[in-house]
């Protein structure tokens, strides 16, 4: 049973009200910037998927929203199917794991740099790879800024060339073990 609220206890005794933090919280988030609940969710997945483990009242604070909300958000997207472990508790704690679905990707600016490169780099002429990693290539630089689209372009062409270069020397010492093994055999 709860405990009737005694107002002129609380008074007399200058201690503050038992509702006066869940009213502060309200407050709080009755200011905050008006943000589409979807927003939001895309933000939780952002922080989700970098694997950190951060504590549900963090976690809350940087998605904009309660706890109460939060544990909802999290239940819907674990009927979309994504796997987020969670310990209950005061300082509850949330982690997204492995599952059967892959949440959208976000990438800081050195992550971007090395995923492109590392594409430039992907095959040797003539193998099916070239052509699908050039299309995912394609893919990301599409929603990269304009300055730094060009910069990685530029990069990348000269880093698919130098391996261009790699294969064309190798090919070239192939060929000539080749002709000496041959030339040895006869």
């Amino acid at each position: 049973m709860i405990d009737p609220i005694d107002p002129i206890d609380a008074l007399v005794n200058n201690s503050p009200h038992p509702l006066e933090a869940t009213i502060k919280e309200t407050e709080r988030y009755q200011r905050r910037e008006k943000i589409p609940p979807f927003l939001r969710g895309a933000e939780l997945l952002r922080i989700l998927q970098t694997g950190m483990v951060m504590e549900g009242r963090d976690l809350a604070e940087r998605v904009g929203v309660d706890r109460r909300t939060l544990r909802r958000y999290i239940a819907y997207l674990r009927d979309l199917g994504f796997v987020i472990e969670s310990r209950t508790g005061a300082s509850g704690r949330y982690v997204m794991g492995a599952g059967d679905i892959m949440p959208p990707l976000t990438f800081t600016d050195d992550e971007l740099e090395v995923l492109i490169l590392a594409l430039a780099s992907v095959g040797y002429p003539g193998d099916e790879l070239v052509g699908r990693a050039g299309s995912l290539s394609q893919r990301i630089k599409k929603f990269l800024p304009l300055p730094q689209r060009q910069g990685l372009e530029v990069t990348a062409r000269k880093r698919h060339y130098d391996t261009l270069k790699m294969w064309s020397s190798y090919d070239r010492e192939q060929k000539a073990q080749g002709a000496g093994s041959a030339g040895a055999e006869s």
